[in-house]
């Protein structure tokens, strides 16, 4: 195994992981701002806004889990959809540019392919 290309792989996870969290973090602010009858403009903007913020958070909290199992669905579901947090400044661009050069140009493929079990061929004598 890749030890550097490991080490990588681990950061990209926890970046995911907060980046997951903190879209969380806002959702439950929005919530909490419903419930005591602040609503952030209308009632369609801000049952809108929940639904964003849960659709971008549960994906990068699955990916990043995914990641730290060393599973391939996860590199693969990273290497096409982080590259999608350049567009969230200023938290998710260093975050989609890491993911790229990692997933793109280091191809850390060796990590997440499972390792052959060794054989032994034992030769019996008749």
């Amino acid at each position: 195994m890749d030890d550097r290309n490991w080490h990588h792989v681990r950061i990209v996870a926890v970046l995911n992981c907060v980046l997951g969290g903190m879209h969380l973090l806002a959702l439950l602010m929005v919530l909490y701002n419903l419930s005591r009858g602040n609503s952030i403009g209308s009632e369609v903007l801000t049952r809108s806004l929940m639904v964003a913020l849960t659709v971008f958070s549960v994906p990068y909290i699955v990916i990043g889990v995914g990641l730290f199992l060393r599973k391939r669905w996860a590199m693969l579901a990273a290497k096409y959809c982080d590259p999608i947090l350049l567009l969230e400044f200023p938290a998710g661009s260093p975050l989609g540019l890491y993911s790229i050069w990692l997933f793109w140009f280091r191809s850390p493929e060796a990590v997440f392919s499972p390792t052959p079990p060794k054989l032994s061929v034992l030769e019996k004598d008749d």
